[in-house]
């Protein structure tokens, strides 16, 4: 490689290679990939968001999907746009993440407890700091606040509530993800984009 006759970059490997053979480091090293991938999982389940994880030893890949993701069929059927606005929203919260929706990422044993609490945090901030609690959350009163529809998306949902002949309780989960969506975007603005995406997930919650 570039690097390979570089005496400081092979001082580093060496160095390296010896404290991954340290008791413990990779049980260590998992638990804390575990840890993170948890945490995400948990915070999209709080936001209503189809996403799901995969991961072996320190490398983990992230899904914006139903189920888990065990093939390239079911990859290439996750929603790459839901990850692209997640990549920047957590970007612009000081999380650098792999750019691409099926770039894995790596855990190193630098990534403490901390740096794993303060990734899931992130997260979750943005509708924190706006409402104090995530969108999952919501009350019927506080949604009328916080999540005001568009024009076109309130005509689109509606659209859907008749033809679908949908309750007022899915109205409802509906507007919360269509929110939380938005929110990905950094949007102040529930669009009909938005509100598509969230029936879409609706779609598939129904048929999985």
């Amino acid at each position: 490689g570039t690097l390979s006759g570089n005496p400081v970059a092979m001082a580093a490997g060496l160095a390296m290679l010896e404290l991954v053979q340290a008791p413990g480091f990779h049980d260590a090293l998992e638990a804390s990939t575990h840890a993170l991938c948890d945490g995400l999982e948990a915070a999209a389940r709080d936001a209503g968001v189809a996403f799901t994880t995969q991961r072996v030893g320190g490398m983990f890949g992230m899904f914006f999907s139903h189920g888990t993701v065990d093939t390239y069929a079911q990859a290439m059927a996750c929603d790459t746009a839901a990850f692209n606005r997640f990549f920047h929203a957590m970007l612009e919260r000081g999380v650098y993440l792999a750019p691409s929706a099926f770039e894995a990422g790596f855990m190193s044993s630098a990534h403490d407890d901390h740096a794993i609490a303060a990734t899931v945090q992130a997260a979750r901030d943005f509708q924190l700091q706006r409402q104090g609690k995530c969108n999952a959350l919501l009350s019927v009163a506080e949604l009328d606040h916080f999540a005001e529809l568009m024009p076109n998306a309130q005509t689109l949902l509606n659209q859907a509530m008749t033809k679908f002949n949908l309750s007022a309780r899915v109205y409802h989960r509906i507007v919360k993800l269509a929110r939380t969506l938005a929110d990905l975007e950094t949007s102040g603005q529930i669009t009909a984009q938005h509100l598509g995406e969230a029936l879409h997930f609706r779609c598939l919650d129904r048929h999985k």
